[in-house]
């Protein structure tokens, strides 16, 4: 395999910046899944490894080599698209071996391989049905099979999920991440799906505008974003304006327009900035009667409840404020409430992360992608 790395990379569509001087390194056999909204730029980084399109400005490496003028048939790059891109007119082993064929280098050594990973694929027996015989995800898997029969030192994966149905797309997440685990191959997944990106990576990158927002492990980036954007992005956040007023070792406090203050973690930001406290909305709990606990208690009205299968969803105004907050709890803890009922809302300080708000800057420009 084949660790990649880029090094102040800027790509231009023209007057279109679709990369923005972006520097990072995937390490050999590391899985790593691109996130970010539409237009963030993770389709463009696949195709700069692919070199199918080439960098303006910057080097991008294999093990340490450039490849910047190196043609996309020497790179060794497997390329999976969201649309399988099967050939209609062979069955599944030739589409999966393919690669080696027009290589000139099929062997016996390669059919076995290719068996083999059909029958990781759960699609041994399926060697002679043609694509339009194939249900979504077994053409999908069949796309797969091929990327990883080729050999290629990278394999590249655009939205691989993204036309197939939930409880498909739920058990090829599993099983990517397994083959993974077991092949131990060089992967670069594009996905905006947070499920997906938490599931199958070893580190994430969040892409925001061309530009990469953070950097890490899935629980990294979910525990603790980096930026407004990261941690609007990475979960259904509840964002609180207000300014610093006090700050010790142990808390931060602010002062907000809510009937009391909000005590925080810590934070390096300066006394009296404007500041968005971040708060994830499973680290809010919700109650009919008001918790002994004395620190960010809020009164507040149920305005709306979702039943969403494995957990409840509340939407609660803050009494003498149109603050609006979004809680989930995992069960069915829906049947406890109704709407338009009165209830206590509180939080740990521990979860509630305040962001520097730029002069100028309003919270809306930064969460509305």
């Amino acid at each position: 395999m084949v660790d990649v790395e880029f090094i102040n990379v800027t790509k231009k569509y023209g007057d279109v910046i679709a990369i923005k001087n972006v520097s990072f390194k995937i390490e050999d056999g590391e899985y790593v899944v691109l996130c970010g909204p539409t237009g963030a730029g993770k389709t463009t980084l696949l195709y700069l490894i692919a070199g199918l399109v080439k960098p303006d400005s910057g080097e991008i490496l294999f093990n340490g080599q450039p490849i910047n003028d190196v043609p996309p048939e020497e790179r060794s790059v497997g390329f999976m698209f969201e649309t399988f891109a099967l050939f209609p007119h062979l069955n599944v082993m030739k589409n999966v071996t393919y690669g080696p064929w027009v290589r000139g280098v099929l062997s016996g050594d390669t059919i076995a391989s290719a068996k083999e990973i059909l029958e990781l694929m759960h699609l041994a027996g399926w060697e002679n049905a043609y694509p339009h015989e194939l249900s979504g995800g077994m053409k999908q898997r069949v796309a797969l099979a091929r990327a990883l029969v080729a050999e290629a030192k990278v394999l590249l994966l655009d939205e691989p999920f993204g036309a197939l149905d939930a409880k498909i797309k739920m058990e090829l997440r599993y099983e990517m991440r397994k083959l993974a685990d077991s092949l131990k191959f060089t992967a670069v997944h594009a996905t905006h799906d947070i499920e997906e990106a938490l599931m199958l990576a070893d580190k994430i990158i969040v892409l925001n505008e061309g530009k990469v927002e953070q950097i890490g492990t899935p629980v990294e980036v979910y525990e603790d974003p980096k930026s407004i954007f990261v941690a609007n992005y990475m979960s259904e956040a509840n964002f609180i304006e207000g300014r610093l007023i006090k700050k010790t070792a142990e808390y931060s406090i602010i002062d907000t327009k809510l009937d009391r203050n909000i005590r925080a973690r810590p934070t390096d930001i300066h006394i009296d900035e404007r500041v968005a406290v971040f708060i994830r909305s499973e680290d809010i709990d919700i109650t009919p009667k008001k918790p002994q606990t004395k620190v960010n208690v809020f009164r507040g009205v149920v305005k709306d409840i979702t039943f969403m299968g494995g957990f409840s969803r509340f939407e609660v105004e803050l009494e003498e404020s149109d603050t609006l907050l979004v809680i989930r709890k995992l069960g069915d803890v829906f049947k406890r409430f109704k709407e338009k009922q009165k209830v206590y809302v509180s939080f740990n300080p521990a979860r509630a992360k305040p962001f520097l708000l730029e002069p100028g800057v309003t919270l809306a420009n930064i969460i509305n992608f």
